[in-house]
């Protein structure tokens, strides 16, 4: 494969799949692609416009969200537009998002979460309906973790007083709420086996109950469970990496 745009930003843990953009060999054209990493497998996506800039994937609708700008190469500009682009159409759904803005789908694809300026939304992308818009204090360093189909973290730093706060948000038959946890900023977070873990910058939580996590000469950035969820892999600031027992904490 040749990658022409690829970025973290473009991988689904959940089915092991990546987006990516790639020219065509022959006319030069740039195309959007699926690949899934398991079965070995290619899918054209759709053709990607010389504005486009993607920032999220999702395997299972096979969307990518993707901020485009016909009128200047800059990115993050007021003319700029957000859209999802699917095989067959593509949805205009908000203006752009700075660089302190965050946006990613649900795992199950049906929503999108967007963290623009002061506002926390929920999006039903095909539907072009806005399910949640929750206000709240200018935060730096936000941050949208997945869980479950379609439930969210969302994190960040008040630009102001330097505080850290995260939210919980759930959906119950197409109904979202949102709860603030009062735990601090969540650095990392995964769901597998209706278990859920969330690291903070003080220890971890896992179904509940709150834990320590050992140093390895640094702190802990991110975790991630396995299938059934009896192993946990964390990284540390130093670079090093850790497989935890969950049934040892």
């Amino acid at each position: 494969m040749n990658y022409e745009n690829f970025n973290e930003h473009l991988i689904d843990k959940e089915e092991t799949s990546i987006g990516y953009t790639s020219k065509d060999s022959v006319n030069q054209e740039s195309f959007y692609y699926s690949y899934n990493l398991l079965n070995d497998k290619i899918q054209k996506i759709s053709k990607r416009d010389k504005d486009d800039n993607p920032l999220a994937f999702n395997a299972k609708v096979n969307a990518f969200i993707v901020e485009y700008n016909k009128e200047s190469d800059d990115l993050y500009k007021p003319n700029s537009k957000l859209k999802i682009v699917t095989k067959e159409n593509s949805f205009v759904i908000d203006s752009t998002l700075s660089q302190n803005d965050k946006v990613k789908f649900s795992n199950s694809g049906t929503y999108i979460c967007l963290m623009k300026g002061k506002a926390i939304k929920i999006i039903d992308w095909k539907k072009k309906k806005e399910l949640l818009s929750y206000n709240f204090t200018s935060y730096d360093n936000k941050n949208i973790f997945q869980i479950n189909n379609n439930n969210f973290i969302v994190s960040g730093t008040n630009e102001e007083t330097q505080s850290n706060v995260s939210f919980f948000i759930t959906e119950i038959n197409g109904e979202f709420k949102i709860k603030e946890l009062k735990d601090g900023l969540v650095l990392s977070a995964d769901y597998k086996n209706n278990q859920l873990a969330i690291l903070f910058e003080d220890g971890l939580v896992f179904n509940g109950k709150s834990y320590k996590i050992n140093s390895l000469d640094g702190f802990a950035t991110s975790i991630s469970l396995n299938s059934d969820a009896s192993k946990m892999f964390v990284n540390f600031s130093n670079g090093k990496s850790r497989l935890l027992e969950t049934k040892n904490f």
